[in-house]
């Protein structure tokens, strides 16, 4: 037949590859979820985040399988049925952008934690919407145009959707470095080893969460400009949603392991300025500490005696002192043992 003789690497093949891989990262993140339960965690609403993320992976793994199999499988052979986009497109490129969202969200929301401050974590939030606004209006394209050669109807809302996210991606893993790197730095002028070896290796994470889903994005575009009416671009975005989940799960365990290493290596006092990133919390405290002169030299000792007639008054009276005891009135006069200074 006409179909089997045609080209379907592009096609067919596409979306075949894209559920091989989609599979492979389900399934790490099912072994990450089980990881992060397993350690019984804290905090209702992260553990929300984490099932919510696990649920729209699964409606989107389930649809990815069932476009397959509705295309190689239930009506292989039938030109006409091949040349149209049907439910489980739409549902991925909503799932997708749900995702993403969710994930960026997670992420402004522990860069306003880490930074006290929630003028950029505000600002970081349009971007995310205008992406999921696009993923949405992509969705409702292909609904409205379900020809594969209407497929340039979509490429404005791609465009949004897929800059955006790149975009949004990378400000938010700068914006994670430079708040983690001020810490990091003051950390180690307080001789804080473990807690810098910590912090320097969130920042890696940090960098390398950012960076995987923003080329991702990238590439995703390209492939889509490049060729709008194959599945080469759909085939690889089928990954983008699990790759956005696995960095807030691998994030979350990892941060716990270093959070583990480095508990017990830091003080803190109801009035430090605090603040958390991925579940370690970071907390600036300032400590003085006064040694007892007693403690340090037994007989060390400081006699105050004031001779008769102080400013009208007699008795004895008692005053501090500091590292320089400066010059005293004639009637004031200070007798010590040893030195002037504690």
């Amino acid at each position: 037949m006409a179909f089997v003789q045609a080209d379907v690497n592009s096609s067919l093949g596409a979306l075949l590859a894209g559920t091989w891989l989609n599979s492979g990262l389900y399934a790490i993140e099912l072994l990450q979820v089980w990881k992060y339960f397993s350690r019984k965690p804290e905090g209702v609403i992260v553990k929300a985040v984490v099932v919510l993320l696990l649920l729209i992976d699964t409606v989107a793994q389930i649809s990815d399988y069932a476009c397959v199999w509705l295309y190689t499988v239930t009506h292989w052979g039938d030109e006409e049925f091949a040349a149209k986009q049907y439910a489980p497109i739409p549902i991925y490129l909503i799932t997708t952008g749900l995702i993403g969202f969710i994930c960026q969200s997670f992420l402004i929301v522990r860069l306003g934690r880490l930074s006290k401050s929630w003028w950029l974590p505000g600002l970081l939030v349009a971007p995310a919407g205008v992406g999921l606004s696009g993923a949405l209006t992509a969705a409702a394209k292909v609904i409205m145009y379900p020809d594969y050669h209407d497929r340039n109807q979509l490429n404005v809302a791609v465009t949004i959707w897929l800059v955006s996210a790149a975009a949004t991606d990378v400000l938010i893993a700068l914006s994670l470095l430079w708040y983690l790197n001020r810490v990091r730095v003051s950390a180690k002028k307080f001789d804080q080893s473990r807690l810098t070896g910590a912090l320097g290796r969130i920042c890696l994470m940090t960098m390398e969460t950012g960076t995987v889903t923003s080329v991702l994005a990238v590439v995703i575009f390209v492939v889509y400009i490049t060729n709008p009416e194959g599945n080469i671009a759909t085939g690889l975005c089928f990954a983008l949603a699990r790759i956005y989940s696995l960095n807030i799960l691998i994030t979350l365990n990892q941060a716990h392991s270093l959070s583990k290493s480095t508990h017990g290596n830091s003080s803190s006092s109801n009035g430090g300025k605090t603040g958390a990133f991925a579940g370690i919390e970071i907390i600036h405290t300032a400590t003085v500490r006064i040694d007892d002169p007693r403690e340090r030299e037994e007989g060390r000792a400081i006699d105050l005696q004031e001779l008769g007639g102080r400013r009208g008054g007699g008795g004895v009276g008692t005053f501090a002192i500091g590292r320089d005891v400066g010059e005293r009135s004639e009637e004031d006069k200070v007798y010590m043992q040893r030195g002037d200074s504690l």
